[in-house]
């Protein structure tokens, strides 16, 4: 009986070493994945901007990887051949021309890289304006240098709606929010909108259609092309119970706290502040259209 005790006896401290040994490694990554979401905390806490780049883009690809994969975007590079009238299209014209409204819906669509940042402004500087520098020492990924060399108080992230942009820290009611005046860009001529437009691949190309926007920065002033190249052009629609931001008029590109925002809320703004006159702008139809440059052609 004491022989059978004693050779069983290594079997069950052999199991007792290995579950041990499983325990440990269990306890190490727990404590190093913590030790990140800590790091994250502290640093939102102290600057007031979100999660650190490294740990943001980690954070987003654990949440967001299987939906990318399972759906890729496969027109991305194909090349878009112009049509013969393609400086005479409108707006809507052009939206169906690229086949931008199934893009434009999905909801699963990745944030733009700093790589494509970084090509759209080259490709601004191309095809509008060569003297634009670019030089803002906040990368577009984080927005713009708002105050202090400080980015926004918001970073962007895939919600709900999809890319939208999220407070990284509470705000007070009537804080400044956005600032276009640093960041945004204006296109001097319809033609130039449609040169960049068309020179851009598929998915770039709606996403320029989407993030552009008409207004009239003066009063009596004429309505303008305006876009971004940064994320403040994530930012997402709502209607009148949830929008939490809005300029404090149609001229205006700055955007005030409408109410207290927690950190972590999506930002949404009413798009009907800007009206979207393309007719105004050398964007609509033919027969409406007000194009100084073909007009002088």
């Amino acid at each position: 009986m004491s022989k059978s005790k004693t050779s069983v006896l290594p079997c069950i401290w052999l199991r007792l070493l290995v579950l041990f040994a499983l325990f440990n490694v269990y306890i190490i990554v727990s404590f190093n994945q913590l030790k990140e979401e800590q790091r994250a905390g502290q640093y939102t806490y102290i600057t007031g901007l979100g999660p650190p780049p490294g740990i943001r883009r980690r954070m987003e690809e654990k949440d967001d990887s299987a939906a990318h994969r399972s759906k890729p975007h496969e027109k991305e590079e194909r090349p878009w051949p112009k049509p013969d009238d393609w400086d005479l299209l409108s707006f809507d014209e052009i939206w169906h021309h690229f086949d931008c409204s199934n893009y434009s819906r999905d909801k699963v669509k990745p944030l733009p890289s700093i790589e494509d940042w970084i090509f759209l402004q080259k490709m601004y500087r191309e095809y509008v304006d060569e003297n634009l520098p670019f030089d803002d020492p906040v990368p577009p990924t984080m927005g713009y240098t708002l105050d202090e060399e400080r980015p926004p108080p918001y970073y962007a992230h895939i919600g709900d709606r999809g890319r939208g942009l999220f407070a990284s820290r509470d705000l007070k009611k009537g804080e400044l929010v956005h600032d276009g005046g640093p960041g945004d860009i204006i296109f001097p001529s319809p033609l130039s909108w449609r040169s960049l437009v068309f020179n851009l691949p598929r998915n770039k190309a709606c996403d320029m259609m989407d993030w552009t926007w008409t207004q009239q920065p003066e009063e009596d002033g004429d309505f303008l092309i305006f876009s971004a190249v940064n994320i403040c052009v994530l930012l997402n629609g709502g209607n009148e119970k949830n929008t939490n931001v809005n300029p404090k008029s149609s001229h205006s590109s700055k955007l005030y706290a409408l109410r207290d925002i927690e950190k972590g809320e999506e930002l949404l703004t009413d798009y009907d502040m800007y009206p979207t006159v393309y007719e105004e702008v050398g964007l609509g139809r033919l027969e409406r259209r007000k194009d100084p440059v073909l007009s002088k052609s």
